[in-house]
């Protein structure tokens, strides 16, 4: 097959590969997909703050809960160009962005969940935010840059793992309500980014 041939060829081209993985992990974080990403994350942002604003004492809380990846979105390019060994750990630098992704994500939770402080009825937010849980985790898993895929299950994996847990501990009945949504966002993220992988693979075949 052919895919075990691009497969081949980039283990015998390791260091190169590498290379080529480590620059498009940085043109992502500091082009328009890393840009894009912080658009949304600020605009997830002001949207759970406008649904909360009006019952909820906490709500302000929540404008901050994806201050790090947004900040350090907007920074990456300046930073890397006073210190540009920062550069060479943009694969790294990728994945602290994704995690601390879905660290936002659970400390939104908290926010929202924080005992008896809120107005609104619990059911009515474990409907409005059972969605959010499988796009977090599927955006936050698609994409990786490691040179094997096995790197990227771990990575995928512990991310996900990562995740279920904080929920449970914010919010057990959440957790249990929305467990397949954190099934389906972890298998729809390691779907894609199989194909994603493969793309780099082949696209790194014919380059070379």
């Amino acid at each position: 097959m052919k895919s075990n041939k691009y497969a081949a060829y980039c283990r015998e081209h390791r260091d190169e590969f590498r290379d080529e993985l480590r620059i498009d992990a940085s043109m992502g974080i500091r082009n328009l997909p890393g840009r894009i990403a912080a658009v949304l994350l600020t605009i997830s942002s002001l949207l759970t703050y406008n649904s909360l604003a009006d019952n909820h004492p906490y709500a302000s809380y929540t404008l901050y809960a994806y201050a790090i990846p947004i900040v350090s979105i907007f920074a990456f390019p300046w930073v890397s160009q006073i210190f540009s060994k920062i550069d060479e750990h943009s694969r790294s630098v990728l994945d602290f962005l994704l995690l601390s992704t879905l660290l936002g994500f659970c400390l939104t939770l908290y926010f929202i969940f924080i005992p008896e402080q809120g107005s609104m009825e619990k059911s009515d937010i474990y409907i409005a935010l059972s969605g959010q849980i499988n796009f977090a985790i599927l955006m936050t898993t698609a994409f990786s840059y490691h040179i094997t895929f096995k790197t990227t299950l771990v990575r995928n994996t512990l991310f996900t793992a990562i995740t279920a847990i904080l929920i449970y501990l914010i919010d057990a009945q959440f957790l249990v309500n929305n467990a397949k949504q954190v099934v389906q966002g972890y298998l729809g993220g390691m779907m894609v980014s199989w194909l994603f992988f493969s793309r780099i693979q082949t696209r790194f075949y014919y380059k070379s």
